[in-house]
């Protein structure tokens, strides 16, 4: 989960970007957010990059520094989160992209 993330994370943003994960007691989940600083995501297709063999496409084709990927990791994701009762979604700011997921805490009872 994480590897892809962080690996699209770098794909799609030549600054930096940050991993954040905190626990929200009061809701009983973990959040795990990865944001990057690069071109965002057309409100359009957020949802579909969560569907098998989706990418992202700006008005000129592909976003992505002209690296190819099979469009499958994102569904990976959302797959494996969605079987641990979690969510997984993207924001998008001002600038760049937010992919975030929950998990619930396993509180081992």
């Amino acid at each position: 989960m994480l590897d892809n993330l962080l690996s699209n994370a770098l794909k799609y943003s030549a600054d930096d970007i940050s991993l954040t994960a905190r626990t929200d007691p009061a809701s009983g989940l973990i959040r795990t957010e990865v944001a990057d600083y690069g071109p965002g995501i057309p409100s359009d297709q957020r949802e579909a990059i969560f569907n098998r063999f989706a990418r992202v496409k700006s008005p000129v084709g592909p976003i992505g520094q002209g690296r190819q990927g099979s469009g499958l990791g994102l569904a990976i994701c959302k797959s494996i989160i969605g079987a641990h009762s979690g969510k997984i979604g993207v924001d998008v700011p001002r600038r760049g992209s937010v992919f975030w997921f929950t998990l619930p805490v396993d509180t081992g009872r």
